[in-house]
């Protein structure tokens, strides 16, 4: 039996410029980010599926120009703790600059107003220059104004449409199959209104299983 890797996995960008933005504001800062134009911590902010966690992933190495370490921590990891979480990049950044490299730190789902939040940002202010904290939440509202004060704060948006069909296109041509501009933009269109980029790409796991049963001989019609 044939293991399949849902497109989802298959197809997540795996380089920068594989990044499909929702939003020309967000792209042309990442750009900055990468040439070296801006630097500092970073709040990357919006609903779900957005791509928030892919371009905080892919930034480092894309400013570094080569693979880079990236320290990724989840909120919930440290439970509340701050003091916890500035014990890791402490230790993170001592680390890195044993090994002569920029410390770059990613908070998922970053969404807590905590009475001991000044440590945390305490800390950001004393490693600017030297490391890149990048913060991912859905719920930018729940941060304190002084930590996104300190911060550069960028609403995620999903990419239209129109916005991913070059990506889909090559997703569709990777797995053999060669649609009009109209037909794919009609498949991106029928799940546009869930505002999830991975919608797109499961979407389109459908449509290539849809015609791959055809070409089995199954009655089905693709869309």
């Amino acid at each position: 039996m044939t293991t399949h890797t849902p497109f989802t996995e298959k197809y997540k960008p795996r380089a920068f410029n594989e990044i499909v933005f929702g939003s020309e504001e967000v792209k042309i800062m990442m750009q900055m980010y990468e040439k070296g134009f801006k630097s500092g911590s970073l709040i990357l902010w919006g609903t779900q599926g957005t791509g928030k966690s892919t371009i905080a992933n892919l930034l480092p190495a894309a400013i570094e120009g080569k693979k880079t370490t990236v320290d990724v921590i989840h909120a919930k990891e440290i439970k509340g703790n701050l003091y916890q979480l500035i014990n890791r990049m402490q230790n993170g950044r001592n680390l890195a600059h044993l090994q002569d490299q920029r410390y770059y730190l990613v908070i998922e789902e970053f969404a807590f107003h905590d009475e001991n939040c000044s440590v945390f940002w305490t800390e950001l202010d004393k490693i600017q220059g030297d490391s890149m904290v990048i913060i991912c939440t859905n719920e930018i509202n729940k941060l304190p104004r002084s930590l996104t004060s300190r911060c550069e704060c960028l609403e995620v948006l999903p990419a239209s449409p129109e916005q991913f069909l070059g990506r889909a296109k090559w997703i569709l041509g990777q797995e053999g199959l060669l649609l009009s501009d109209p037909v794919v933009l009609k498949a991106l269109q029928s799940v546009a209104h869930l505002r999830d980029n991975r919608k797109y790409l499961r979407h389109l796991e459908t449509v290539v299983g849809m015609y791959r049963l055809q070409q089995d001989g199954l009655v089905v019609n693709a869309r």
